[in-house]
């Protein structure tokens, strides 16, 4: 019964949020280059994988783990997809980790259990964001490859939200975020 409160109780501020915030900003999805949006795809694909091949196998919440091994499924069903649209805007899909996602992962590994599962709550919370800018670049984006991957992807994200922040919610999540 808590969990389902819980999650209504973010679900219902975000589902309201989410129209108002896909049209705040039009002009940031207009810009998004195909090239860029495949860069930036990969690059949040390969550490979402990283850190949730790190959480199956360091966490010790049974509700980390589960989300962990969610997001790991969702991406291997996903890769081959991801992987056609880099190489058609010709983005390499084994792109070595960026250097701000080496020292998030690094600081990652080197945290105890505890504060290892609430660092990675925050970490899948942060999906919010991406499903925000997802649904911007569905409607907005003035490319049509970028506009239909993106809309092609928008269930999968925010399944994945939602899961995300009853996580944080589920472990105290360290950095008192808001959603919505």
């Amino acid at each position: 019964m808590r969990r389902l409160f819980l999650t209504a109780l973010a679900v219902l501020p975000l589902a309201a949020a989410l129209p108002i915030a896909a049209q705040a900003k039009p002009e940031a999805a207009a810009r998004v280059t195909p090239q860029s949006f495949a860069a930036d795809l990969v690059q949040h694909r390969m550490m979402e994988k990283a850190m949730a091949n790190l959480a199956v196998t360091r966490s010790a919440t049974p509700e980390v783990r589960d989300f962990a091994r969610t997001i790991l499924t969702a991406a291997k069903a996903d890769d081959a997809e991801l992987q056609a649209f880099a190489k058609a805007e010709g983005v390499a899909f084994q792109a070595p980790l960026s250097a701000q996602n080496e020292a998030e992962l690094t600081d990652l590994q080197g945290l105890a259990t505890g504060p290892f599962d609430k660092y990675y709550a925050d970490y899948a919370a942060r999906l919010d964001q991406d499903t925000l800018l997802t649904d911007s670049l569905a409607t907005y984006s003035d490319t049509p490859a970028v506009a239909a991957y993106a809309r092609g992807h928008e269930p999968m994200l925010e399944d994945q939200r939602v899961q995300a922040i009853q996580l944080y919610y589920d472990v105290g999540g360290a950095r008192g975020m808001s959603f919505g």
